[in-house]
C-alpha cells in the first residue's frame, strides 16, 4: 500500500482516514457523505492513485470511468485495500448503479462467484459474474467488500425525482444519529423525528425543509406497522397509503403534505416526510387568546388565517380532482390533528410573524376512485374516519352498502372552519367546551324525531351567538365565512352531485415499488355532468344556486373570493371583523346544557329556526346579492367586457331622506295585473329560477305586465319563438340565458322596507329629469364619497388652464373668459368638458377667435351659447364649482401659435380637472345633454305588505357609454383615459366613472377590468399591478379600440394617442413610440387588420410614420392570437428602439428602421397570409421575418412560426422593405435559413 504525506491532497483517501470523516464513526449506521466523494474522487486525485498502483497503462480511461460512473466502487476499493481490482470493473462495466452487491461464496465446481446485484434496476448477471471472478477474489475479500464495506459508501439519496425505493436490510440510512426520538407510537404505525444529511436530500424547496446548504434537514420517518396482517396484505396497505403520498406530492400544493419518499428497507415499509416542528393545528389551538405569538384578532392574522383557510379548500378541490383527468380522490380523515403546522423556512425575515402554515396529511384513510360516487354500486371499503368529523350520511348509508362521496370530506371541512372561528373568537377553553359539550356523541349533527339528520342543538346555538356577536356583524369576511360553513359546509343535505358518466373505467395497477402504466394510453370519452347553476352577472357560476352541500370546487370558489373581497378598495371591500367590539365569551350552557330537557331543547332550537327563517335566507346568501362580483376571481378571471354589479348603498343611504320624500310608501300602490305564474313568484327571495319561452311571454304579455316587461326586453335579442329561456335572480337583478346572464330586469325597494326585504337593492322605480334637484344631490354625492374614499382627486390643485371660463353664480346672465399668463401659478377647481363639435350645418359654431378675444374676456351672454355649453355652465354652477374649461372657447380657433401651445397642454388640462363632464348623448353643441328621459318600464309586486318594485335593467355602461358616438371619436379616447372622474350624461340616466369603478344613478356599482383600465384615475397606474399576460391583453385592447374610432383628419392618427402612449411608456419603463413598445417588441409587431383591408395614410403632419406600425394605415386592427408561455421569441429582430429612446417628430426614416433575417415563402399561396392592402400589387416576392416560434411542446405537432411579411420597396435590390401583412406559417413552409442575414424594414 502507497503511503501519502499528510499535506498531500490523496492523504485523506486511506482507509484510516475514510473511516474518521465518516458520519457516526465506529457505529454500525455510519456513512461516508456524497459531498465528500465527490470532493475528493477527482481526476487528478484518483491518475495519482492509478499511477501509484502501476495502472498508468490504462490511466487516462480508467481514471474518466472512476470519475464519471464508479466512485462509489473505488472509494470502496479503497477501504478494502483492494484499488488492482478497479481494472476488472472498468473491463466489465460495473458501475456504481449496480450495487449493493452479495451474498458472495465460490461453489466448488466453478471458477466464478456466486454473486448478484441487489439493485432492481439492474438484471445482467454476466457483469456481476464476470467482475467478482474467482481468478480474483478471494473469498475473505468478497465477504469484505460486501458484507462490511460497501455499505456505508451506498448511503440513499432521495431524490425529486423518484418516490419509491427499494433498499437491503443492511443499508446504512443517512440519518445523522444513531438514535431516533420517538414521536408517535400506535398499534399501526411508530413516527420518529430524525436529522437527514443535507446531502442525501436532493429534493425541490418543500414546507418544512429548509434551503440552508449548511444545514440538515429534520425528517419524519414513519413505520408502518405490520400487526396482525399478513406479508399480502401488509403491502397492500402500505402501497395503498403510498400511492396516496404520491399523488399528493404530485400535485405539488403548499397545503397538501409533500412526502419525500417511501422505501423498503428489508421487509419493513417506511414513508419519509418533511417534519412539522409546530405541531398540529389541534395543539396550534391550544395557545390562549392572549399568547402573544397569536398577534390576537389583528387585521395581519386574520388575513394570515383567511389565507390558510383558503389554501386549505384549494387544497381539497385539488385532491378531489385533477383538470384534464378523471382522477378523484377523498381524503376521509380530514380533522385538525391530520392537519400539521409547518414553519414556511423560505419565508422572508419581515413575513416571520406569520403562525405556521396549515398542511393537510396522514392520508391513510385516502380513496383513489375513477368513477363518481353516483355509479358506484359496491360499498367504499375506507375504513370510518374520526367520529366527530363524520357527516350525517356515514349512519344513514351504514346497511345501505353505498359509496361514499367526496363530499364526506366538505362536512369534516365545515367543522374544522367552525372551530377554527370559535377558537378565533373565544379561545381554546371556549372550543374545549364547545367540544365537551356535545356529549358523549361528540358529532356536529343529531337526528330528529323524524329520524332526520340536523345541526347539533349546541351547534345551532353557538352558530347564533356567533351571529349575534358584535365584531361579527354581516358586512365581515368572518360573518360571510360562518354562513358559508353553516349553509354550504355543514348541509345535511348532500344536494345533487356532479356525475361522471365514462365509456370505461380506468384501472390503475402500482406497483410496489415505482409507479408503471400499462402503455395503453387510450382512455374513454367522457361526458362531465353537473347539476344547472345560476351564474352572476359575469357569467361566472355562483355557489348558492346549488341546494345542500357544496363541492369542493363551491367551497373554494366561495372561499376565495371572499378573502379577495377583504383586498378590493374602498366601497367593494370587505372587513375582516369588527376589531373594537369588546370581546365575549361563548353562548350560555343553560342554552343548551344537561339541563334542559327534551321538549325545552326542541323549543329552543326552533326558536333559532324562526329567526333564521324571518329573512327567508342565511345572511350570507342574503348579502350575496351586495357584492355579486365576489364570485368573480380577480386572480384567473381573463380581461374579457363583462360586467359586475353591487349595490351603492353608501349613496342610497345618504340620500334615503329626500327619496322618502319623493317616494313615499304610497308611492305606486297599485299592484300590477300578473298571470299566475308570475303571482306566485317570490323574486324578493335570493334564489328564484324559472323558465319560459318568446312565445309564451308574448301570449301572457297581454295581460301580465311581468311577463310584458321580459318580452320586450328579449324580442330584439331571440330570434327563435320556442328557444327555451332560464331567469334566475342574479344578485339584485333577475338575468336571462339569452343575454349570457346579463340582468333583464333590476329589483327595488324603497328605503322604508329595506329591513323587510334585505335580499333587494334600495333605488327608485322611476328617475328623476337630468338636473332636477335629486340628480344634482346623486352627483354631489358622488364627488363627496370619491373624494373621502379614493384617491383620484389630483395631487394638487395649483394648475388652471391658460384660459377658463369663470361660470358666476346666479341670478347672473353672463360669464366670462378669465386668462391667465402662460406658466402662472393660480390655483382654483375647474370642471372639462368632453362634447361633439357636430357638424357645421346643424350647429351653431361658437368659438373664441381673435377678433372676439377681448369681448369674452368682460362676458359672454349665457343666452348665446349654444345648448350644450349653456347646459354645461349650469351643471358647473349647480355643483359649486366656479371654473369650466370648454376646448372651443378656451383656444383662440384662428390663432396657429395659440392652438399648438394649448394642444399641447391638453394631456395636463383633462388630468388636472376637478372632474369631467361628457356631453354623451349630445349629437353637437346645439343638441344639449340634459334630455328627457324615455319612460321606463316598471312592475309593481309585494311580498306580504311590502312592496319592490321590478324595473326595466337600465344600468349598461358599455351601449350608453363606450357605444355612444362621443365615445367613438379618436381624440375622445384620450381625454377619457386622461380624466380623473367623470360625469357621463346619457339618454337614460347619469353614470360616474373614476378609480374606484362606475356608480350608476339608480344606485348600482359596476365594474369591468378593461373599462378600469380606462377609468383609471391616474391613468395607467393601475397596470402596475397585473402580471405580464394582463398588461398585455390591456394594451392591445386599447389600442385595437383606438383604430376602430373615427378621426376627422386620418393624419391625427399617431398624434390623438400620443399623451396616452406617453404615460404607457413611462408606466412600463420602456421606449417606443407609434404604437410599439419595446419591451414587448415582438408581440407588437404581430397585428393585422380586422376588416377587408386597410388603407395607407399618405401624408401626416411633418413626421413619417414607418410601415410596421398600425399608425400608418387607416382602418380597425387586432393582434395575432399568440398563446402565452408557448412561444421562443426570435433574438434577431433589432429593436428600432435600440439606438433611441423614443419616436418623436424629429426621428429620421433611417432611424425608425426595424431590423431582422428574410426568409423565403416556400408556399406563398398560402391562406394563412394575412395582407394589410389586399389591393396592392407587386413584381417583388413576398418575404417573411419571423418573430417567433412555437415551442416544441408536442413531437407530433409542427412548429408554427409567427411572421411578418415583407416586400422590397424603393426600387429594385434597394435593400429597403416594408411590412405588408403578417402570417402565421408552419416551420417546413419557410426556409430553413434566411436569404438575408439583415435587412431593413422602414
Amino acid at each position: 500500500m502507497p503511503v501519502f504525506t499528510n499535506h498531500d491532497p490523496v492523504a485523506r483517501l486511506t482507509p484510516e482516514r475514510m473511516d474518521e470523516e465518516m458520519v457516526l464513526p465506529n457505529s454500525g449506521s455510519c456513512f461516508y457523505p456524497v459531498s465528500l466523494l465527490d470532493e475528493l474522487i477527482r481526476e487528478d486525485v484518483v491518475s495519482r492513485i492509478l499511477k501509484d498502483y502501476n495502472l498508468s497503462d490504462r490511466q487516462p480511461q480508467l481514471t474518466r470511468f472512476v470519475c464519471t460512473k464508479a466512485k462509489r466502487v473505488f472509494a470502496i476499493l479503497i477501504a478494502c485495500e483492494q484499488v488492482p481490482l478497479m481494472t476488472r470493473f472498468f473491463e466489465n462495466r460495473f458501475t456504481d448503479e449496480m450495487l449493493p452487491v452479495g451474498p458472495g461464496f465460490f461453489s466448488g465446481s466453478s471458477e466464478q462467484a456466486e454473486i448478484e446485484s441487489f439493485t432492481t434496476r439492474f438484471a445482467n448477471l454476466t457483469i456481476v459474474k464476470n467482475t467478482f471472478d474467482r481468478r480474483s477474489w478471494r473469498y475473505r475479500d468478497l465477504q469484505y467488500f460486501h458484507r462490511d464495506r460497501q455499505w456505508p459508501f451506498i448511503s440513499p439519496i432521495f431524490t425529486e425525482k423518484d418516490f419509491r425505493y427499494l433498499f437491503h436490510e443492511q443499508s446504512h440510512m443517512p440519518f445523522m444519529e444513531e438514535n431516533a426520538e420517538i414521536w408517535k407510537d400506535t398499534n399501526f404505525s411508530l413516527v420518529e423525528k430524525r436529522r437527514i444529511h443535507r446531502d442525501h436530500l436532493k429534493i425541490e424547496h418543500t414546507i418544512g425543509v429548509t434551503d440552508d446548504p449548511t444545514e440538515h434537514p429534520y425528517v419524519a420517518v414513519k413505520l408502518i406497522k405490520k400487526g396482525a396482517l399478513d406479508w399480502d396484505r401488509y403491502k397492500a396497505v402500505a402501497d395503498e397509503e403510498a400511492e396516496a403520498l404520491e399523488m399528493l406530492r404530485d400535485r405539488k400544493h403548499n397545503h397538501l403534505i409533500r412526502a419525500i419518499g417511501y422505501y423498503t428497507l428489508g421487509k419493513n415499509r417506511y414513508i419519509l416526510s418533511p417534519w412539522a416542528g409546530l405541531g398540529n393545528l389541534r395543539e396550534f389551538w391550544e395557545q390562549d387568546v392572549t399568547d402573544p405569538t397569536r398577534r390576537a384578532l389583528s387585521p395581519r392574522f386574520l388575513d394570515w388565517m383567511f389565507t390558510q383557510l383558503c389554501g386549505l379548500s384549494d387544497a381539497v378541490q385539488r385532491l378531489h380532482s385533477v383538470p384534464g383527468t378523471q382522477d378523484s380522490w377523498r381524503h376521509g380523515d380530514l380533522k385538525p390533528e391530520n392537519i400539521l403546522c409547518f414553519e414556511d423556512i423560505g419565508t422572508l425575515p419581515a413575513e416571520k410573524y406569520l403562525p405556521c402554515v396549515l398542511v393537510i396529511a396522514d392520508v391513510g384513510l385516502t380513496r383513489h376512485h375513477t368513477t363518481a360516487t353516483q355509479e358506484r354500486q359496491n360499498e367504499t371499503r375506507t375504513k370510518s374516519g374520526t367520529i366527530m368529523y363524520e357527516p350525517p350520511e356515514t349512519e344513514l348509508d351504514q346497511n345501505q352498502k353505498k359509496g361514499r362521496s367526496r363530499r364526506y370530506d366538505i362536512w369534516s371541512m365545515g367543522c374544522i372552519y367552525l372551530e377554527f372561528i370559535i377558537w378565533l373568537l373565544y379561545g381554546s377553553s371556549e372550543l374545549k367546551r364547545m367540544v365537551r359539550d356535545l356529549g358523549d356523541n361528540k358529532r356536529f349533527y343529531e337526528f330528529d324525531s323524524s329520524k332526520k339528520p340536523k345541526l347539533h342543538h349546541v351547534i345551532e346555538a353557538w352558530t347564533e351567538h356567533i351571529r349575534n356577536d358584535r365584531r361579527c356583524p354581516t358586512n365581515t369576511a368572518l360573518r360571510w365565512l360562518l354562513d358559508l360553513v353553516v349553509d354550504r359546509l355543514l348541509s345535511t343535505d348532500m344536494g345533487i352531485i356532479p356525475t361522471i358518466k365514462r365509456a370505461d373505467t380506468m384501472l390503475l395497477h402500482r406497483s410496489s415499488t415505482l409507479s408503471e402504466s400499462n402503455g395503453n394510453g387510450a382512455k374513454g370519452p367522457t361526458v362531465l355532468l353537473r347539476a344547472p347553476t345560476a351564474l352572476s352577472q359575469s357569467g361566472a357560476s355562483i355557489s348558492p344556486s346549488l341546494d345542500g352541500r357544496a363541492s369542493a370546487e363551491e367551497m373554494n370558489d366561495q372561499l376565495q373570493e371572499i378573502y379577495k373581497s377583504t383586498t378590493l378598495v374602498d366601497d367593494f371591500r370587505l372587513e375582516w371583523m369588527m376589531f373594537d367590539e369588546p370581546a365575549q365569551r361563548g353562548p350560555d350552557e343553560s342554552l343548551y346544557g344537561s339541563g334542559l330537557t327534551e321538549s325545552d331543547a326542541k323549543r329552543h332550537t326552533t326558536s333559532i329556526s324562526r329567526n333564521r327563517e324571518v329573512y327567508g335566507m342565511s345572511w350570507f346568501q342574503s348579502y350575496l346579492y351586495q357584492f355579486p362580483y365576489l364570485t368573480v376571481s380577480y386572480t384567473t378571471q381573463p380581461l374579457d367586457d363583462k360586467w359586475e354589479y353591487g349595490p351603492d348603498a353608501e349613496i342610497a343611504h345618504s340620500l334615503s331622506s329626500q327619496l322618502d320624500t319623493l317616494y313615499p310608501t304610497s308611492y305606486g300602490s297599485h299592484v300590477a295585473t300578473l298571470c299566475v305564474r308570475c303571482r306566485h313568484l317570490e323574486l324578493w327571495r335570493p334564489r328564484c329560477d324559472f323558465s319560459d319561452t318568446l312565445a309564451g311571454l308574448k301570449k301572457k304579455g297581454a295581460y301580465c305586465t311581468f311577463c310584458l316587461l321580459l318580452h320586450r326586453g328579449l324580442s330584439t335579442h331571440v330570434s327563435s319563438d320556442s328557444l327555451n329561456l332560464e331567469f334566475s335572480r342574479v344578485g339584485s337583478s333577475v338575468a336571462c340565458s339569452a343575454l349570457s346572464n346579463q340582468p333583464i330586469a333590476s329589483l327595488y325597494t324603497l328605503p322604508a322596507f329595506q329591513n323587510d326585504l334585505p335580499g333587494v337593492q334600495i333605488s327608485i322605480p322611476e328617475l328623476r329629469e337630468p338636473g332636477s334637484q335629486l340628480n344634482i344631490n346623486t352627483m354631489s354625492e358622488w364627488i363627496r364619497s370619491c373624494g373621502r374614499r379614493h384617491s383620484c382627486l389630483p395631487r394638487n390643485d395649483v394648475f388652471l388652464p391658460t384660459r377658463v371660463l369663470d361660470v358666476g353664480s346666479p341670478p347672473s346672465t353672463s360669464i366670462r373668459l378669465v386668462c391667465f399668463a402662460r406658466e402662472h401659478t393660480t390655483s382654483g377647481k375647474y370642471l372639462a368638458l368632453s362634447h361633439r363639435w357636430g357638424s357645421t350645418t346643424a350647429n351653431k359654431m361658437f368659438r373664441t377667435l381673435k377678433e372676439n378675444l377681448e369681448a369674452f374676456k368682460q362676458a359672454i351672454s349665457i343666452a348665446d351659447l349654444p345648448t350644450t355649453f349653456r347646459q354645461a355652465v349650469q351643471i358647473t354652477r349647480s355643483l359649486g364649482i366656479q371654473y369650466i374649461w370648454i376646448d372651443s372657447l378656451c383656444i383662440v380657433q384662428d390663432d396657429s401659435e395659440d392652438w399648438d401651445h394649448e394642444s399641447g397642454l391638453m394631456e395636463k388640462v383633462f388630468s388636472s380637472a376637478y372632474a369631467t363632464i361628457a356631453a354623451t348623448c349630445a349629437t353637437g353643441t346645439n343638441d344639449g345633454f340634459l334630455k328627457s328621459r324615455p319612460k321606463r318600464q316598471c312592475v309593481l309586486m309585494k311580498k306580504g305588505e311590502f312592496p319592490y318594485y321590478v324595473c326595466e335593467a337600465i344600468d349598461n355602461f358599455y351601449e350608453h357609454v363606450e357605444q355612444a358616438d362621443l365615445n367613438k371619436r379618436g381624440w375622445v379616447l384620450q381625454e377619457r383615459a386622461l380624466s380623473r372622474r367623470t360625469i357621463h350624461f346619457t339618454e337614460r340616466q347619469c353614470y360616474w366613472e373614476c378609480g374606484g369603478g362606475v356608480r350608476c344613478e339608480t344606485f348600482t356599482k359596476m365594474k369591468n377590468r378593461k373599462a378600469s383600465f380606462l377609468g383609471d384615475a391616474d391613468f395607467p397606474r393601475s397596470v402596475e399591478s397585473y402580471v405580464k399576460g394582463m398588461k398585455i391583453e390591456l394594451f392591445q385592447d386599447l389600442y385595437s379600440k383606438y383604430s376602430n374610432l373615427a378621426l376627422s383628419y386620418n393624419a391625427d392618427r399617431p398624434i390623438a394617442i400620443r399623451g396616452l402612449e406617453k404615460r404607457l411608456l413611462q408606466t412600463l419603463d420602456t421606449k417606443g413610440g407609434f404604437g410599439i413598445f419595446d419591451v414587448y417588441l415582438h408581440r407588437c409587431l404581430l397585428w393585422q387588420r380586422t376588416g377587408n383591408a386597410l388603407k395607407k395614410i399618405t401624408a401626416f403632419h411633418g413626421q413619417t410614420v414607418p410601415s410596421w406600425s398600425w399608425m400608418a394605415y387607416e382602418g380597425g386592427i387586432k393582434y395575432m392570437n399568440v398563446p402565452f408561455g408557448q412561444v421562443d421569441w426570435s433574438t434577431d429582430v433589432v429593436s428600432p428602439f435600440a439606438h433611441t429612446e423614443s419616436m418623436d417628430d424629429t426621428n429620421s426614416v433611417q432611424s425608425m428602421q426595424l431590423k431582422a433575417p428574410l426568409f423565403n415563402i416556400l408556399d406563398p399561396l398560402n391562406d394563412d397570409l394575412i395582407l394589410d392592402e389586399t389591393d396592392q400589387h407587386s413584381e417583388q416576392p413576398l418575404k417573411c421575418i419571423i418573430v417567433g416560434t412555437s415551442k416544441d411542446l408536442h413531437p407530433d405537432q409542427k412548429l408554427i412560426c409567427y411572421t411578418l411579411l415583407v416586400r422590397e420597396t424603393g426600387g429594385k435590390k434597394s435593400g429597403i422593405h416594408e411590412r405588408v401583412g403578417v402570417a402565421r406559417l408552419r416551420r417546413d413552409h419557410v426556409a430553413s435559413s434566411p436569404s438575408t442575414l439583415e435587412a431593413s424594414i422602414q
